[in-house]
């Protein structure tokens, strides 16, 4: 719904949208009117859960990340490795002539 101001600029106003304290006098009034013996309000409760499927997907993810990660670390540690190899074949070429 729109409503124009005295400026005759156009406002969104929304019919539906109840504020906080709104929302808990309905609720209260509702349950004193139904005798219902709940003391949550309905409608907000539901929050949407990760299906399986995408919990799968996301550890793949995850797992696929730290593969990667621990490629790099011995990629990294074997060229350590080969450095010091040729360092210590260098020293023992010295020594030797």
């Amino acid at each position: 719904m729109k409503e124009s101001d005295a400026d005759g600029e156009e406002e969104s106003i929304s019919t539906t949208g109840a504020t906080g304290d709104e929302d808990q006098a309905f609720h209260k009034t509702y349950q004193e009117t139904t005798g219902a013996k709940y003391t949550s309000s309905r409608g907000h409760g539901y929050v949407l859960k990760p299906r399986k499927k995408q919990i799968l997907q996301d550890r793949l993810e995850e797992q696929e990340q730290e593969v990667l990660r621990l490629k790099e670390m011995i990629t990294q540690k074997d060229a350590e490795e080969e450095a010091e190899k040729e360092q210590i074949v260098a020293i023992v070429k010295e020594q030797l002539m």
